[in-house]
């Protein structure tokens, strides 16, 4: 299920959301042209994104245990992908 489905977003309120966020079919097709990458390198870019946000003593200790910063990292994963994927 997409995102927006789990969230109810319909196509009148990704348009508007798209319209507030100032995105553009040029920034669209900009992120269309990484997905390759992003396929390639996601799991190395939210493992160094979570590596270096842990290191910061109060953000580790609001991330919770082990189990919910593998569920973050997990969500943050299929975030990426969806981004690069260019499907708005």
């Amino acid at each position: 299920m997409e995102l927006g489905e789990r969230f109810g977003v319909d196509a009148t309120e990704r348009d508007t959301r798209k319209r507030y966020a100032g995105l553009t079919e040029a920034d669209v097709g900009h992120l269309r042209a990484i997905h390759g990458f992003m396929e390639e390198n996601v799991d190395a870019i939210v493992e160094s994104f979570y590596s270096h946000i842990l290191t910061f003593d109060n953000v580790r200790e609001k991330m919770g245990g082990d189990a919910v910063i593998a569920r973050l990292k997990r969500t943050q994963r299929e975030y990426l992908l969806d981004l690069a994927r260019g499907d708005y």
